[in-house]
């Protein structure tokens, strides 16, 4: 038989929990009124709010608090960026970045710098994507396509980040996947880096 004294400890957790994630959504929903009015001091404001009130995972309170609050700013980041905030979701990734790099962290922000038409930041954080994985096969391929399709100022060449591509089993059709449709500038950088792979 079940020990009815710890049913009043489970029913005042459960409460508690209740409590907490009724404040997280109200929290939740002030965030995303930030990001909609692209307001940089009151998101950092809600996001902070956020993690006081969940500082890790509520659903593995062992989950590091840093890489907790990583995933709470590469998230908000990426909405902010499918609201074409870009520059707010460039501050947001960079915060993610500080609590947690990532490939991730450092692909998303080089597209929103690509968006801004702003390529060498965008080299930039695809550099240090492959640097912090150099085995990440998609940052081989997308710094391919940005050398081949903007000409950033550096001094680098998009055949051997190709070629590295398929050296780590990128396949060709999954290019396709790695551009941005509305760049026409894109798919035809993939048809010379295929002509210069072959070649």
């Amino acid at each position: 038989m079940k020990d009815i004294r710890k049913f009043p400890a489970l029913i005042k957790e459960f409460f508690r929990q209740y409590k907490l994630s009724k404040q997280a959504s109200k929290i939740e929903q002030k965030m995303g009124q930030a990001i909609k009015d692209n307001d940089e001091e009151k998101l950092n404001e809600y996001i902070e709010k956020f993690l006081e009130v969940y500082p890790t995972s509520p659903k593995n309170p062992y989950y590091p608090e840093d890489k907790w609050a990583g995933n709470i700013y590469y998230n908000v980041g990426t909405t902010c960026a499918k609201e074409k905030h870009f520059e707010l979701a460039i501050s947001m990734y960079r915060i993610a970045a500080r609590y947690a790099p990532s490939p991730a962290v450092y692909n998303n922000m080089s597209t929103c710098f690509k968006r801004q038409e702003k390529y060498y930041e965008a080299y930039n954080c695809l550099k240090k994507a492959i640097k912090k994985d150099s085995n990440y096969v998609s940052g081989y391929g997308r710094l391919a396509i940005l050398l081949e399709a903007y000409n950033p100022p550096v001094e680098d060449d998009s055949l051997r980040y190709i070629q590295k591509y398929f050296e780590l089993g990128g396949k060709e059709e999954s290019l396709e996947k790695l551009i941005n449709k509305s760049m026409p500038e894109e798919k035809k950088a993939i048809d010379r880096l295929m002509e210069k792979a072959a070649g």
